[in-house]
Formats: structure tokens, C-alpha cells, sequence
């Protein structure tokens, strides 16, 4: 009689065991075709009252894990260009770095409860950066040139697609993302800059594709053009530039503050990282 339930309850604990094993493949997320890409998730560095305000962003605009990557991308860029203005004034330094209250504000105008927060290209780019970070993408700010008097740059971000498996460039400031003219394929910062103007266009979902596109509150983006000269950013490797020295002639100078002087004497530090050229 003890043997007996000696076996039964072996059998009782091997079918415990298989039927666990069984439960946990078919849990795996390659047998349910809706798992989630994507998991909003929180690092020890990170801030849980930011990930509870971005948590409430990707809410807003309806958000879905499995979404094509370059769909997320578009949705929190327009998101964040429709809900903000470009402005730098004494409103814009007293909140433009607390990403919880920008995303607060962000999300109260977009409810019609508060008023367009002052943002510009560069505060507007590390805000998406931030979101990101929440979605384990990855993603780099940076920082493109112009080789006119006084040296003006544009802040856009490269983000990675885990879709294409490159990276591509996309402007939460102009709001657009590029593609090549021949494919419609999105593009990085490098290729924007060793490929030809002409080859590539800005585009919005929208208004379709085109230089001579007009975004919300700043010119034409074919302002942008004068800025696809000279590139700093940093990679896997550290600090890199990508220059077209057709474009951005490093050692001519220009006036800065009423004295004419090269990129490098202004910039010394950018000037010491990896180079990569195209003419």
C-alpha cells in the first residue's frame, strides 16, 4: 500500500514538472505573435516619477507594443511637436531640463487644460531621448553644422530601428524623419551627409515628402540643407564627427562675435574626436 502511493505521488510531481516545462515554452514570445517589443521598464538610475509621466505619454498616444518601430518613432515626435512651441525666453530656462514637468505640460495641452510649453531643438530632441531611454531604444543627440558667421548648429536625434537594423535620423524640432529619393528608405546622420543633397528629402505624414515642406512654427525645411555639412555625436567608440568638407571647409574661417576665427579654435574638443570625411 505505501509502495503504491510512493508511485503515485512520483507520478503526481513528474506530471507537476512536465506540465510546468510545458507552460513556460509556450509562454516564450515567439509562440505569441502580440508579445510586446517593446516594455516601458525602469533602470536604478532612472527616475519613477518620470517613468510614471512617460507611462501616461504613451497612454495618450495610444501606444502599442507591437508597433512598427518607425510608427513609434512618428508618434512621439508628432506628439511632442504638436503639444510644444518653439520659444527661448525666461519661461523656457526655468523648465526646459525638468522632464517631468515638460511632459506634464506636454500632456495638460494636449487635453486642452494648459498652455503650449517653450521648447527648442535641442530640449525638445533630449526630451525624446528621455522617452526612449524608458523603451530601451537606443538612440544619440546630434549636433549638425553650418560653416556661416557664428557657427549655427541644429540638434536632431539618430535613433536605432530594431526593425531595418540601422539607424536613422528623425527631427522632433521640424518634425520630420528623412529618406533617400530612389527607395524611401530611412536614413542616418552619416548617409545624409556623404550622399548628395538632392538624394534625400525630409518627410511628414502629412504633408508627404519634399524640401519644400512647412513645418509648424519654424521656416521651411529646406532651412535645413545648410546644416548637412558637419555632424558631432557620440558612438559605441566615444566621440565622432562626420563632416562633407565640400560643405563645411574646417580650416576657413568665419566672424564669431565680430572676429574671424576657424571651427576648431571655437570648438577644440569636438575638433580631437574621430573623424569620418566625405567630400
Amino acid at each position: 500500500m505505501h509502495s503504491y502511493n510512493g508511485i503515485r505521488r512520483s507520478l503526481f510531481l513528474i506530471l507537476l514538472f512536465v506540465c510546468g516545462i510545458i507552460l513556460f515554452y509556450f509562454s516564450r514570445s515567439h509562440f505569441y505573435p502580440h508579445q510586446p517589443i517593446y516594455q516601458v521598464s525602469v533602470s536604478d538610475s532612472q527616475n519613477f516619477e518620470e517613468l510614471a509621466v512617460v507611462k501616461r505619454l504613451l497612454s495618450r498616444i495610444s501606444f502599442e507594443p507591437r508597433v512598427q518601430h518607425s510608427e513609434l518613432l512618428d508618434e512621439i515626435r508628432q506628439f511632442i511637436n504638436r503639444n510644444s512651441i518653439n520659444k527661448i525666453d525666461d519661461e523656457f530656462r526655468s523648465y526646459y531640463s525638468d522632464h517631468v514637468r515638460v511632459i506634464e505640460m506636454l500632456l495638460a495641452h494636449d487635453s486642452g487644460s494648459g498652455p503650449l510649453p517653450h521648447l527648442e531643438c535641442s530640449s525638445r530632441t533630449t526630451l525624446f531621448q528621455k522617452i526612449l531611454t524608458y523603451l530601451s531604444v537606443p538612440s544619440r543627440v546630434v549636433s549638425i553644422w553650418t560653416h556661416l558667421n557664428e557657427f549655427p548648429s541644429h540638434t536632431l536625434l539618430e535613433v536605432f530601428n530594431s526593425d531595418t537594423k540601422s539607424w536613422e535620423v528623425t527631427d522632433p524640432d521640424y518634425n520630420v524623419y528623412f529618406t533617400t529619393v530612389h527607395d524611401k528608405r530611412r536614413i542616418s546622420i552619416e548617409e545624409m551627409l556623404k550622399l548628395d543633397i538632392d538624394a534625400y528629402v525630409p518627410c511628414h505624414e502629412r504633408d508627404g515628402c519634399g524640401w519644400d515642406l512647412q513645418t509648424v512654427g519654424n521656416d521651411r525645411a529646406e532651412n535645413l540643407k545648410k546644416y548637412m555639412a558637419l555632424a558631432s555625436y557620440s558612438d559605441e567608440r566615444g566621440p565622432v564627427v562626420v563632416i562633407n568638407e565640400s560643405r563645411f571647409p574646417l580650416s576657413e574661417p568665419v566672424r564669431v562675435r565680430g572676429v574671424f576665427t576657424t571651427y576648431c579654435e571655437i570648438y577644440p574638443a569636438i575638433c580631437q574626436a574621430r573623424m569620418v570625411k566625405y567630400h
